[in-house]
Protein backbone atom coordinates (compact mmCIF):
# COMPACT_ATOMS: atom_id res chain seq x y z
CA UNK A 1 0.00 0.00 0.00
CA UNK A 2 1.17 3.24 -1.16
CA UNK A 3 0.54 6.92 -1.46
CA UNK A 4 2.18 10.22 -1.20
CA UNK A 5 1.67 10.69 2.85
CA UNK A 6 2.73 7.24 3.59
CA UNK A 7 3.05 3.51 3.13
CA UNK A 8 2.64 0.05 4.58
CA UNK A 9 4.69 -2.39 4.79
CA UNK A 10 5.27 -6.22 5.87
CA UNK A 11 8.21 -7.45 6.99
CA UNK A 12 9.50 -4.43 8.94
CA UNK A 13 10.07 -4.88 13.06
CA UNK A 14 9.24 -2.06 14.61
CA UNK A 15 6.99 -0.31 17.37
CA UNK A 16 4.59 2.65 17.27
CA UNK A 17 6.47 6.05 16.93
CA UNK A 18 9.57 4.32 15.65
CA UNK A 19 11.63 6.88 12.94
CA UNK A 20 12.65 4.77 9.91
CA UNK A 21 14.66 5.80 6.65
CA UNK A 22 13.04 3.66 4.04
CA UNK A 23 14.13 2.46 0.50
CA UNK A 24 12.05 1.74 -2.48
CA UNK A 25 14.17 0.21 -5.50
CA UNK A 26 13.77 1.80 -8.56
CA UNK A 27 11.89 -0.31 -11.17
CA UNK A 28 13.28 -2.57 -14.23
CA UNK A 29 11.51 -0.60 -16.98
CA UNK A 30 12.62 2.69 -15.88
CA UNK A 31 9.53 4.06 -15.23
CA UNK A 32 10.93 5.64 -11.79
CA UNK A 33 14.43 5.71 -9.94
CA UNK A 34 15.12 4.44 -6.39
CA UNK A 35 14.34 6.74 -3.74
CA UNK A 36 14.24 7.51 -0.23
CA UNK A 37 12.27 8.99 2.70
CA UNK A 38 11.89 9.55 6.43
CA UNK A 39 8.88 7.93 7.95
CA UNK A 40 7.21 7.46 11.50
CA UNK A 41 5.30 4.23 12.25
CA UNK A 42 1.56 4.81 12.93
CA UNK A 43 0.37 1.55 13.17
CA UNK A 44 2.10 -2.42 13.48
CA UNK A 45 1.06 -5.84 14.21
CA UNK A 46 1.50 -9.45 13.44
CA UNK A 47 -0.38 -11.46 11.14
CA UNK A 48 -2.07 -14.39 13.15
CA UNK A 49 -1.70 -16.87 9.84
CA UNK A 50 2.00 -16.57 9.21
CA UNK A 51 3.74 -13.83 11.93
CA UNK A 52 4.88 -11.59 9.58
CA UNK A 53 4.83 -7.82 10.99
CA UNK A 54 2.88 -5.42 9.04
CA UNK A 55 3.20 -1.59 9.56
CA UNK A 56 1.88 1.68 8.45
CA UNK A 57 4.53 4.73 8.21
CA UNK A 58 3.81 8.30 7.62
CA UNK A 59 5.98 10.56 5.50
CA UNK A 60 7.89 13.12 7.30
CA UNK A 61 10.53 14.11 5.27
CA UNK A 62 11.79 13.79 1.97
CA UNK A 63 13.45 15.75 -0.78
CA UNK A 64 11.83 17.11 -3.72
CA UNK A 65 13.40 14.92 -5.95
CA UNK A 66 12.31 11.71 -4.33
CA UNK A 67 9.14 13.37 -3.86
CA UNK A 68 7.99 13.34 -7.50
CA UNK A 69 9.67 9.51 -8.19
CA UNK A 70 7.31 8.59 -5.15
CA UNK A 71 4.25 10.36 -7.20
CA UNK A 72 5.44 8.72 -10.33
CA UNK A 73 5.33 5.47 -8.46
CA UNK A 74 1.96 6.23 -6.76
CA UNK A 75 0.34 6.97 -10.26
CA UNK A 76 1.74 3.71 -11.93
CA UNK A 77 0.18 1.41 -8.75
CA UNK A 78 -3.08 3.42 -9.58
CA UNK A 79 -3.16 1.92 -12.95
CA UNK A 80 -3.27 -1.81 -11.48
Amino acid sequence: DISEEGVGVAGIETKVGDLKTLVILGDDFGEFSSFEFEAYCRWCYADEADGTCLSGFAISKISKNDLQQLKMLVRLVRLF
